[in-house]
């Protein structure tokens, strides 16, 4: 699962939490997610893993591109990609502007 805790679940601005959530049919071992040009560890239990990742305002603005990497008890390694994904979620840190202003009296 890729949601974010915005109102708008596909959509996420600064501050806002991004949730991902992996399962697979084997225990999940060392799992790591890269996302915004940073990895870091998953928490894991059991055939799941998922790690709340929180939206910088230095963020890249768009897709919320990511790749897991995780391990089964054997040693074999998986990858899963945005593309893998169900679902997804755009980053917009960048705030309005404006464009076009006309004052009456």
């Amino acid at each position: 699962a890729l949601y974010s805790n915005n109102l708008n679940s596909s959509l996420a601005k600064s501050g806002d939490l991004i949730n991902i959530t992996l399962e697979v049919s084997e225990q999940i071992y060392n799992a790591t997610l890269q996302i915004f040009d940073t990895e870091t560890s998953m928490t894991e239990s059991n055939n799941t893993a998922y790690a709340n990742i929180t939206v910088l305002q230095n963020s890249p603005n768009g897709l919320a591109a990511f790749n897991i990497t995780a391990y089964d008890g054997a040693g074999n390694e998986f990858n899963i990609t945005q593309n893998d994904a169900s679902a997804n979620v755009i980053i917009d840190t960048a705030n309005p502007t404006l464009s076009n202003l006309t004052i009456y009296s």
